[in-house]
């Protein structure tokens, strides 16, 4: 059986729109606190930037900022992860948004693949 070749367009956006989607789901109340002597508050906010730059990112033919936006997020994830141990939700959400970064780090806005 052959894979469907026009999912891998639908896929990659929908990998895209996830941590945005994640972010603001989850963080929302968080978000509209603005606390910006929280550091937690100030990561939270930063995953929501990145994350619409990264969608921003798939309508440029230049992978910088598609590069960049993964990079940060799978940055932000990492420490996320180290401050919120304990927290089996967000560690498992972490470990995903370092994966997703990870991905577009690599992949940037390949469409060839």
């Amino acid at each position: 059986m052959k894979p469907l070749i026009g999912a891998k367009s639908i896929s990659r956006w929908l990998l895209r729109l996830f941590p945005a989607f994640f972010i603001f789901n989850n963080h929302l109340e968080t978000l509209l606190n603005f606390d910006f002597s929280d550091v937690i508050y100030l990561i939270i906010l930063a995953l929501g930037l990145f994350s619409l730059l990264l969608i921003l990112g798939g309508f440029f033919r230049k992978q910088s900022l598609t590069i960049v936006s993964g990079l940060i997020i799978s940055i932000l994830s990492l420490i996320m992860l180290f401050l919120n141990f304990e927290n089996t939700i967000i560690v498992s959400f972490s470990v995903i948004l370092i994966l997703l970064g990870f991905f577009f780090v690599a992949n940037g806005n390949n469409k060839k693949q």
